[in-house]
């Protein structure tokens, strides 16, 4: 038994996407995976390294399964964090351009050695207002982006420091939201540059029990969201500035 690995590359000047299956054996470390993907994406491949990798069972649903980080290891469940922090250690250290956002963010913290702290109340949700450090006005997805501009965020879990090696690019008055990882192509993101307004007013009414303690709350979020135009250029920024 192995694993599907969907991969979604740009053939074309156009934005035309193909997805492209591989397959991935149970033994496969993680080096092995992001070598087959590299060479999947490859062929016809506009920006070879530009790439998605999105674990599938064939119905559009993630596999509980994800390479194990070494080759000694099996195939271990998804959700353990040890295995994805791996793999972000891994293309840190090899210079694979990387842009992770939230629990991406969260798991590249803990890959460099740093610590991640958790609340129950009282954390940021909605739209917010991001500032950015003095190193963000040279920073190549960060520059141009006005100061203060609003993201959208949900999260329990954050980061008050970060360890040596980690470049700070912007943050709240409640916790970090952003670094870049000193001489390497990786970027982390505590907000979400990958989602819109309406994204997140869709989620929030899926899940307004679990995030919200009443309705007054839940309205009261969802009145604060906004359209976050700067957070969405922060992608293209990555793609145009450090992809190409």
């Amino acid at each position: 038994m192995g694993l599907k690995l969907y991969i979604s590359k740009t053939i074309a000047n156009d934005g035309t996407v193909e997805i492209v299956e591989v397959f991935i054996d149970n033994d496969a470390s993680v080096e092995e995976v992001i070598i087959v993907g590299l060479t999947a994406a490859k062929h016809r491949c506009y920006h070879a390294s530009s790439y998605v990798l999105r674990l599938h069972d064939g119905n559009g649903i993630p596999d509980s399964d994800m390479p194990a980080s070494d080759k000694k290891r099996k195939i271990k469940k998804f959700g353990e964090s040890e295995y994805c922090i791996s793999l972000i250690k891994f293309a840190g250290d090899t210079g694979i351009p990387t842009f992770a956002s939230c629990f991406g963010f969260q798991l590249a913290v803990l890959a460099f050695g740093g610590k991640i702290l958790s609340k129950d109340e009282d954390y940021e949700m909605g739209s917010i207002p991001i500032t950015l450090t003095n190193l963000a006005t040279i920073d190549p997805v960060f520059s141009g982006t006005p100061d203060k501009f609003p993201a959208l965020s949900i999260h329990r879990q954050y980061a008050l420091e970060l360890p040596a090696g980690l470049d700070l690019l912007a943050y709240t008055s409640d916790c970090l939201h952003s670094f870049k990882l000193r001489n390497k192509p990786l970027w982390a993101f505590q907000f979400h540059p990958e989602v819109d307004r309406s994204t997140v007013f869709q989620r929030l009414a899926i899940y307004k029990e679990k995030y919200t303690e009443n309705e007054a709350q839940f309205q009261e979020v969802l009145d604060s969201l906004v359209e976050t135009p700067e957070s969405h250029n922060l992608m293209l920024n990555f793609v145009d500035r450090v992809l190409l």
